[in-house]
């Protein structure tokens, strides 16, 4: 079980089944890696760049537990994408099919 906090939803995700939950590790890790190697940035600084590139009403709020974690999270904002990257990006994305369970 898998808790999804306080917030203005509560509820409980249960995890099922054999296999992968929701993602595919190997496309994750490889698609964050390259395209954060590509930019020379980490791949949370990546995840967090896109996310800030998505919508100008988008605020993520990325876990932190030492000072340097909170600079490297912060130093996200000041990662430019530009339109030929975050297409790149989305278009990774578009081929991900989610797979496994929910109960």
């Amino acid at each position: 079980m898998i808790p999804t906090g306080p917030a203005v939803v509560t509820s409980t995700v249960v995890v099922s089944g054999a296999g992968p939950f929701l993602w595919d590790l190997d496309l994750t890790t490889n698609l964050t890696h390259t395209f954060a190697a590509d930019l020379d940035v980490t791949p949370a600084q990546l995840a967090l760049a896109w996310l800030l590139h998505r919508s100008p009403v988008v605020v993520p709020i990325p876990g932190s537990r030492t000072p340097d974690h909170i600079r490297e999270n912060a130093a996200a904002a000041l990662v430019a994408l530009d339109d030929a990257t975050r297409a790149r990006i989305d278009a990774a994305l578009a081929a991900f099919v989610p797979a496994g369970t929910v109960s």
